[in-house]
């Protein structure tokens, strides 16, 4: 048996090792970004980490071959390294960002050191208290033991998840708990604090994507402010104590956002790869990723109605079509994963009603939009705990310049962060449960979702907007 501190070693080492070599395979080094690359790893790294503990779960495995698994993501790690300098070249080094004098740079480093350290702080007093309570154990966590206890998914397995005492929201993606799956195998046992190690470096990851993503864009000073923002809600505390999906899903949509204005602004093809990461990463999280997809599929819907030959581009069979394959996979696993093992969800087929969701925010609309609209304004928008006004500051930005912000390349992501939250209201309103009890529970956790997306939003916005912002003239719409 090894040692704990070589558990927890191999914990963080595989799946970065692993990130890097898929991120090289796609084009994307340590240089092309040294501030967000380390994030980058983590989310590549853990996804492939849990597409293996996927495959191995199938196969009803005996864990004492734990070691066998681990050379087996080390070795894909090194393939994967080996090919990628052999045969994709390098994206070029991210620039410098915005000039600014030496003391604004040192304090730009200065504060993602500090957010940096904060979350690691928070991470540790977490790690002080078992998991035992709260969604994190009762929706994930369980799940993940009754995969590493009942051996994989064979007949215990189903036989147990059967059982209608065992837990609600069996339906959940499960990407969160085959890392905890993997948590367990590695320590030969059932852990209680251990297994919120992947999902608290998930929380380091978030800070730096944002970080690497706001210094591209704007002064290092401004991107210093942002970067505070984020360090100071409610949500990035929260995170940093419970091993839940729903942190996962909002570094999937920053790195989604932000690989996606990456390639818009250089036309570098790997950057679409990283975007489908995130993609993947979104779906296989929590159910909201996919609806946050959807979201993004119809931004680009409402951005080219009026515009036939942009339609046509986009129906046109291209290579980078392919980059479509990664979500579509994670999502179809998760459809035939349900469908074999008849899982249900608590919030969309409750035993007291038989009604669909849609059905419901239909007949439940006149009764619950206002409660749920006025719960959104003033308890997550306008309350600084939740989105320390950047929500608010998308809204102003976008009333107050909406020529010049929607002739640019940021009405897409405009359009899509409009409808998720659009969305989200009406999946409140439709709930088949206590509505006021739901929304204080878990309206800030899913509206946080999209708003580390939103500060960098708010980065490229003023970056357009105010040159003295982004170091540099601005750039025609």
């Amino acid at each position: 048996m090894m040692t704990t501190a070589q558990q927890l070693l191999l914990l963080v080492a595989i799946p970065l090792f692993l990130g890097a070599g898929l991120l090289r395979a796609i084009g994307i080094g340590y240089r092309t970004d040294r501030l967000a690359w380390l994030g980058w790893c983590w989310v590549a790294g853990s996804l492939g980490t849990g597409a293996i503990v996927f495959a191995w779960m199938l196969l009803e495995p005996d864990f004492a071959d734990v070691h066998g698994v681990q050379l087996l993501l080390a070795a894909l790690g090194a393939m994967l390294l080996f090919a990628g300098r052999a045969r994709i070249p390098l994206i070029p080094p991210a620039p410098d960002g915005p000039a600014a004098p030496r003391a604004e740079r040192i304090l730009f480093a200065a504060v993602v050191g500090f957010v940096v350290l904060l979350c690691a702080e928070r991470s540790l007093v977490a790690s002080l208290a078992p998991v035992h309570e709260n969604d994190e154990a009762f929706f994930w966590a369980l799940k993940a033991k009754a995969l590493f206890l009942r051996g994989g998914f064979g007949p215990a397995y189903g036989e147990l998840i059967r059982d209608p005492n065992f837990a609600y929201n069996l339906d959940y993606p499960p990407l969160n708990p085959f890392l905890q799956t993997w948590v367990f195998a590695q320590a030969g046992e059932v852990t209680h604090f251990a297994n919120r190690l992947p999902f608290q470096f998930f929380l380091l990851a978030l800070v730096l994507i944002l970080a690497g993503g706001l210094r591209r864009v704007v002064r290092p000073a401004f991107a210093a402010v942002l970067l505070l923002l984020l360090a100071s809600m409610e949500g990035m505390r929260t995170f940093a104590l419970r091993a839940e999906g729903d942190l996962m899903v909002a570094v999937g949509a920053l790195t989604t956002l932000d690989a996606w204005w990456r390639w818009r602004r250089t036309g570098v093809p790997s950057w679409l790869g990283l975007a489908a990461l995130g993609a993947t990463l979104m779906v296989w999280s929590k159910h909201e990723g996919f609806f946050l997809c959807c979201a993004v599929l119809g931004a680009g819907a409402a951005g080219a109605i009026g515009q036939p030959g942009r339609i046509r581009s986009v129906l046109r069979p291209r290579r980078r079509a392919l980059w479509l394959l990664p979500p579509l996979t994670a999502l179809a696993s998760i459809w035939i994963l349900n469908a074999g093992y008849d899982a249900a969800n608590n919030f969309l087929a409750n035993r007291r009603t038989a009604h669909s969701l849609p059905t419901l925010v239909f007949t439940q609309f006149p009764r619950h939009i206002g409660e749920v609209v006025r719960f959104f304004v003033a308890r997550i928008l306008l309350l600084p705990a939740h989105s320390n006004l950047a929500l608010p500051g998308f809204f102003f930005l976008l009333l107050a310049f909406p020529r010049r912000l929607w002739r640019s390349d940021l009405r897409g992501p405009a359009i899509a962060l409009i409808l998720a939250l659009v969305g989200y209201v009406l999946i409140f309103v439709g709930l088949p449960l206590n509505i006021p009890k739901i929304l204080r529970l878990s309206a800030g956790r899913v509206v946080f979702h999209i708003v580390p997306a939103a500060l960098l939003w708010l980065a490229y916005a003023t970056a357009l907007l105010f040159p003295p912002a982004s170091g540099k003239a601005p750039k025609p719409g």
